[in-house]
């Protein structure tokens, strides 16, 4: 504003400097200088000028000037310097220039009048002072002041709220008014407090304002259904929002929605924890424009927060209490035990009521009388000097009291304990006492059953040793045999197998050496060949008979009985019903152990005929049956120790069926035979393994004879031996007629590429891993009836093939035939519009 101003003083005037020292001082200055004319038009700035607003003197001459000041500051600054003007007065004002950056900053401008020596008026002369940082350090403290006058409000009111607290106890105002003090502190429009229910998982509003009924159902749906602010509260994480509408985690969810529906743009919920990190509650307060409160703001907010959390706490510790002391109470009161309170001079302070109802008091009639004054004196003194006892120790005691009663005297077991107060004088005892009368009669009862369980565990000791000095035998046993056959089919292999081929070899090499015609070698050397496979097997059926996991245990002992035969013994078996409920480990103990029984016939009883019998007994166990017509022997003498390498016996039998949850038992007498009994109880397993049911021949899946294509019929090989495919593939490739689409090494491969590749023949091996041959062709018949299925096998074995056929198979051969009769087969399969007859 403008100030009256003396005129310069003419004698005093300093020595005119020249005028180039005079410009590059002025230039040189960190301020702006400036010079106006009398009509108030600029007429000089000094470099400074440029440099910071950018304006060149073409710009800045006469009120070009203004264009830098700002447009808020621009018309203040005008009529400042037209009243100087007018008044011919000196002038200071604050206004903001644009800088070279287009930012604004503040400049204190001070002119003064510029007379001539006649005291005409001139213009103005002055300088401008950059001010911004003295500006921004004044707008802080501002701000700092401010924050500091409603932080100390904010505490003023803490204080109150928690003075209230202590005296009135009423939680709910109380958390209103902290809501109110904090939506009034980040200058809310509306705000809630919620508690959470760990029950339901949600977060339930105890206290609000701002918001209607409506509003508020659909603020707890947003919280509880979305889970945002209950997950970062989970985490004692602040949600701030400062627009709903822009924030990527929230732009565009049902719950920004509903909130922004509800009026709500921005928001922030600070959690409610407890001393300990348990989360309690959310204390949030909204706003119905986009804004971010500054962080001490939220600062003292959490200050709120923290107060609330408090509040919570404490109701929730004292409503804890009482409902602690309400259940002390309920037990101290309904339990079956005598339950007092004693000082240390031995006078009672409360009783509970199992002492009422047993002595027949009340405890206010009881208070203050002494132990003398309610039992007989040598009753009392007992009571008397175990009290006096705790109280001496200091620590908790048990003692054994007897104590007259109506129906008699009984015993008791008193726990009693020393209450000490703050210096750690004892000025109470609390005595628990339970009647152990009949325990103490159950006592002499227990130490003869002990004495008996003793006695049967020393029985039992010695026959567990007598076991284990069995089981310590068996294993020796057991490796001999191992040992045994080992040698015997290392024997077997290289006096029979090993010779085989070593002649096979000689008359190929022989067959090569000669220039004549080799087919009689070549007849040799198959001839040779095919015992060998022959040899092998037998080799395999008496290792792993293969009709046990093909077709169950039934079939497995039918074989069994076939292979006894051979050895003289005529052995019939009896099946009352299939058996389809045993796992595998099962069925393969249960074949094991009637062939071991079988061998023990043929060895031992000297018996002509066996009896093997199936059946399930009404305990739901399985049970089998081998029964001879042989000698038998003394059931006493079987039970003594085995001498060495007189093989297993029962012992090995009985051992491993105990140890699968089953039982054997043996019966047998001198010159009467032997039956033995095996039980195994049936819980379902793998039917693979177990499916006893006798497969019937069927024709189905060939109602239709398959589709010629162009290109011949398509062939699909299923073997899990690569060598078996790569064999078979060289057979068929030599027929221009037939067509290798494709080679599957299990039943499970096989059905998926049949769907893919739509072959006329499937190749299909029996004994395949995941998927078996029989399963496969059933799907495949299932799936596609079309398709012409031949069955191939290393075994040559009746049952195998009677149940592929029944599965769908139109035809069944070997693997060693393979190369003279596979091709025949098909072409002879497929030619049919039902299955084939032929068999190799």
């Amino acid at each position: 504003m403008p100030f009256p101003q003396d005129q310069p003083d003419q004698e005093n005037r300093p020595a005119s400097l020249p005028d180039d020292q005079i410009r590059a001082l002025v230039d040189t200055a960190p301020a702006i200088l400036w010079m106006t004319d009398e009509t108030g038009a600029g007429t000089f700035f000094n470099r400074r000028w440029e440099e910071l607003t950018g304006q060149a003197e073409a710009a800045w001459l006469g009120h070009g000037w203004l264009d830098a000041v700002h447009a808020e500051d621009r018309d203040r600054a005008g009529r400042v310097l037209a009243d100087a003007v007018e008044q011919c007065l000196f002038f200071t004002m604050d206004c903001r220039l644009r800088d070279v950056t287009g930012a604004f900053r503040w400049v204190m401008v001070v002119g003064r009048p510029r007379l001539s020596e006649e005291g005409v008026f001139l213009g103005h002369a002055g300088s401008m002072l950059d001010i911004t940082e003295r500006k921004e350090i004044e707008r802080d403290l501002r701000t700092l002041s401010d924050q500091l006058i409603n932080e100390l409000g904010g505490l003023v009111r803490l204080h109150e709220i928690g003075t209230r607290f202590l005296q009135e106890g009423r939680l709910s105002s109380l958390l209103q008014e902290v809501l109110d003090a904090s939506i009034f502190f980040t200058k809310a429009d509306k705000g809630l407090i919620q508690l959470f229910n760990p029950a339901a998982g949600t977060l339930e509003v105890l206290v609000q304002r701002g918001f209607s009924p409506q509003t508020l159902s659909v603020f707890d749906w947003a919280t509880n259904e979305q889970g945002a602010c209950l997950a970062l509260a989970k985490q004692a994480q602040r949600l701030v929002v400062e627009d709903l509408r822009t924030d990527p985690a929230c732009a565009g969810s049902p719950a920004a929605a509903a909130l922004l529906a509800a009026g709500v743009q921005a928001m922030q919920s600070i959690p409610l924890l407890s001393r300990t990190g348990q989360f309690l509650g959310l204390l949030s307060t909204c706003f119905h424009e986009p804004r971010r409160p500054s962080e001490r703001t939220l600062c003292l907010v959490d200050l709120f927060a923290r107060q609330a959390a408090d509040l919570i706490q404490h109701h929730r510790t004292e409503g804890a209490l009482r409902e602690s002391e309400a259940r002390l109470n309920a037990i101290l009161q309904n339990t079956a035990a005598v339950i007092y309170l004693m000082t240390p001079d031995n006078r009672f302070l409360h009783i509970n009521r199992e002492f009422e109802r047993l002595f027949g008091v009340t405890n206010e009639a009881v208070v203050g009388q002494s132990i003398a004054d309610l039992f007989p004196p040598e009753v009392a003194a007992g009571f008397e000097l175990n009290n006096r006892t705790v109280f001496r120790e200091g620590r908790t005691m048990e003692f054994e009291e007897r104590v007259p009663l109506r129906d008699g005297v009984h015993i008791y077991a008193s726990v009693k304990t020393p209450l000490m107060d703050a210096q750690g004088a004892p000025w109470a005892l609390v005595g628990v006492s339970t009647d152990m009368t009949d325990r103490k009669k159950t006592e002499s009862q227990r130490w003869q059953w002990t004495q008996e369980l003793e006695r049967s565990v020393a029985e039992r000791t010695r026959e567990l040793v007598a076991s284990r000095e069995r089981l310590r035998g068996l294993a020796a046993q057991l490796t001999l045999a191992e040992q045994r056959e080992r040698q015997r089919l290392a024997t077997d292999l290289h006096d029979y197998l090993a010779q085989l081929l070593v002649v096979v070899r000689m008359k190929i090499q022989q067959a090569y050496a000669s220039d004549g015609d080799h087919r009689a070698g070549v007849r040799d050397a198959d001839r040779l060949l095919g015992e060998a496979l022959n040899y092998t097997r037998s080799l395999v059926a008496t290792l792993s008979p293969p009709v046990l996991h093909q077709f169950g245990l039934v079939m497995a002992l039918q074989w069994l009985a076939e292979q006894k035969q051979l050895h003289g013994l005529e052995v019939t078996i009896e099946a009352d019903q299939p058996v389809s409920s045993l796992t595998e480990d099962q069925a393969i103990l249960l074949f094991q152990s009637v062939r071991e029984l079988l061998f023990n016939v043929v060895k031992h009883a000297r018996a002509s005929r066996a009896a093997v019998s199936i059946g399930v007994n009404p305990a739901g166990e399985l049970q089998i049956a081998v029964q001879d017509d042989g000698c038998g022997f003394d059931l006493t003498e079987s039970s003594k120790e085995r001498r060495p390498g007189s093989g297993f016996g029962h012992f090995s039998i009985r051992e491993r069926m105990e140890a699968m949850g089953g039982r054997f038992d043996v019966q047998s007498a001198p010159g009467r035979g032997t039956r033995a009994l095996l039980a195994m109880p049936c819980h379902g397993g793998n039917p693979a393994a177990t499916n006893d049911a006798v497969p019937a021949v069927s024709g189905t899946g060939h109602a239709k004879s398959p589709v010629r294509r162009a290109g011949g019929l398509r062939v699909l090989l299923a073997d899990d031996h690569a060598l078996v495919r790569q064999g078979l593939r060289s057979i068929l490739e030599g027929y221009p007629e037939l067509q290798v689409v494709g080679e599957a090494m299990d039943g499970q491969e096989a059905v998926e590429l049949a769907g893919r590749l739509s072959p006329d023949v499937v190749v299909m091996d029996i004994n395949m891993p995941r998927l078996d041959g029989v399963e496969a062709t059933k799907r495949l018949k299932r799936e596609q009836p079309s398709i012409t299925v031949v069955g191939l096998s290393v075994h040559q074995d009746a049952l195998m093939e009677e149940t592929m056929r029944a599965a769908g198979a139109a035809a069944y051969l070997t693997k060693d035939s393979a190369a003279d009769q596979l091709y025949r087969l098909i072409r002879s399969a497929t030619s049919s519009s039902g299955e084939s007859t032929e068999r190799p």
